[in-house]
């Protein structure tokens, strides 16, 4: 017997008559809603504050550090003060260029294994090796385009880029290369994020006395950058001219330092969070005293408690370490996750909340107390509110809200 015979695949019993209308009409068991708003006044104030005729990039790498990269891409291609986005990944670009994002894109990782995708779909490229620019050259020659390019300078990351005293010399070389321009030379910093600022400054000279030895040299690079969002507002930038904004522009503080350093000097920058991460409520049951409640029995109950289960779990990015200590907002109510969160279920305690029924909304990350991004960046120990919001599951939707 034919058992596959017992299972109805055909579509027309949905409204409509195709498989994409029955894949339409399903939901989701959790959504991302992302403030367009949000996003386009935090771009803005850090326009002006560092200046109409400055460079701005905004680093959308690692799917817009969980706020979708087209979602993002599409706010910033409208956006007039945006002239750069900045990816880590040529499948990011491509994904971009493919989707009709026009903007300029500069890869802020090794292209290494995907040149050719990268010149071909207009990429600027990090440089970070000097043995793959003949092999730039070689590709942009048989496409007949050049290409821009950006040195990555080590001054104390210890990760990608060349020492100060390789630049010079990697510039003569270049000058050989007629198909690569080099359009930027860029560092990164450490820890720009912190309230002692000591390596950072000891960084930032490193990196102003490079361009003194470029400029004696008799060399031109247009742009100069080394501000992500700490530096820019914890720095002087004489010598730069271009700012790479990440957490910024999605309303996130890199640290509660970088933000006390804000309110001390006043800078006229209030940032908005852009994100919330929602799900429904999806069972609800009473546990007598006494009982265990998810993996591993890490809680008992200790009177009668009413549930509420929500299908969302470490698989969707829900960190598990807010287990028995984290908290979802409910209808103006705090309900407290108990238990282990699960892969794909995440049990709450809603005994005090009010007429909590069947699908309500459940707010996990959003702008209120306890549930922010840096609220639960504290509660898990990792101290990085980007981490909570990136590590959101891709394939969650998200969706822009004008």
């Amino acid at each position: 017997m034919n058992h596959s015979s017992h299972f109805n695949t055909n579509f027309t019993t949905f409204p409509g008559s195709s498989e994409e209308t029955a894949t339409s009409i399903l939901t989701p068991s959790s959504w991302v809603e992302i403030s367009c708003y949000a996003i386009r006044d935090n771009i803005t104030q850090f326009k002006q504050f560092i200046g109409q005729d400055k460079v701005l990039g905004i680093v959308i790498k690692s799917n817009a550090y969980g706020h979708g990269l087209l979602q993002v891409a599409q706010v910033c291609q409208e956006h007039a003060g945006v002239d750069y986005l900045l990816v880590a990944h040529v499948s990011e670009a491509v994904t971009l260029r493919q989707a009709g994002i026009i903007k300029k894109i500069l890869l802020v990782s090794p292209a290494r294994d995907n040149l050719i995708a990268a010149a071909y779909y207009d990429c600027e490229i990090m440089v970070t090796d000097k043995d793959i620019l003949e092999q730039l050259q070689a590709i942009c020659t048989t496409l007949q385009k050049k290409i821009n390019i950006h040195i990555k300078v080590d001054t104390g990351l210890s990760r990608f880029g060349f020492a100060r005293e390789e630049v010079v010399h990697l510039l003569q070389f270049i000058k050989a290369l007629p198909m690569l321009t080099v359009m930027g030379i860029y560092t990164h910093f450490a820890e720009s994020n912190s309230s002692d600022l000591t390596f950072t400054h000891a960084q930032e000279q490193t990196f102003n006395t490079l361009l003194t030895d470029i400029e004696q040299a008799g060399f031109i690079i247009p742009l100069r950058h080394y501000s992500n969002t700490a530096a820019t507002t914890a720095l002087s930038h004489e010598r730069v001219n271009f700012f790479r904004l990440g957490a910024g522009t999605y309303g996130i503080w890199p640290s509660e330092a970088n933000q006390a350093l804000i309110n001390e000097n006043n800078y006229p920058i209030a940032l908005t969070p852009a994100l919330q991460w929602k799900t429904k409520i999806i069972h609800i049951k009473t546990v007598r005293s006494g009982n265990f409640i998810g993996y591993n029995r890490t809680m008992q109950t200790d009177k009668d408690m009413k549930i509420a289960i929500i299908p969302v779990g470490y698989y969707d990015g829900y960190d598990k370490r807010l287990s028995n200590k984290g908290v979802a907002y409910i209808n103006g109510y705090y309900a407290s996750i108990i238990g282990t969160i699960a892969m794909n279920a995440t049990t709450l305690d809603i005994t005090e909340i009010p007429n909590a029924k069947l699908d309500d909304i459940v707010t996990l990350v959003g702008p209120y107390p306890h549930i922010s991004p840096a609220d639960l960046a504290n509660q898990t120990e990792c101290f990085n509110a980007r981490q909570i919001t990136a590590q959101i599951n891709p394939s969650i939707p998200r969706t822009i809200h004008y």
